[in-house]
């Protein structure tokens, strides 16, 4: 298992495990895990991923979690091919492009690369 998979995967058990936590502690929950798994980001970019995984969260718990399991893939350079609405590409396309000044060249052209081949450019 190649470590960003590993990292993938102890976040999704980690998100399963705050829903069992009282709702006014999961949102600190969900921070935590996002600043521990996506340590290597800006700590601004960090923060608009967890809103807009708050955001979803209240909407549908789920899907916001398979939203953040792409976009923390994606940001790991390894993305596991999930389905993201044209929306959900222009919001990661929107991140990448409002935080380029703080991401590694690499990363920036791996994003977007992936933002063009799902139509979101």
């Amino acid at each position: 298992m190649k470590p960003s998979q590993k990292a993938l995967s102890d976040l999704s058990r980690y998100l399963d495990e705050a829903d069992k936590a009282p709702a006014q502690a999961r949102a600190s929950l969900h921070k935590t895990e996002i600043d521990h798994f996506l340590g290597f980001l800006p700590l601004s970019l960090r923060d608009e991923i967890g809103h807009s995984f708050e955001e979803k969260f209240k909407a549908d718990q789920d899907q916001a979690k398979v939203w953040l399991g792409a976009a923390a893939s994606i940001f790991l350079k390894d993305y596991d091919g999930s389905q993201l609405t044209l929306e959900e590409w222009e919001q990661i396309r929107d991140l990448t492009a409002d935080f380029s000044g703080e991401l590694d060249m690499d990363l920036i052209s791996y994003v977007m690369g992936l933002v063009v081949e799902n139509g979101a450019i």
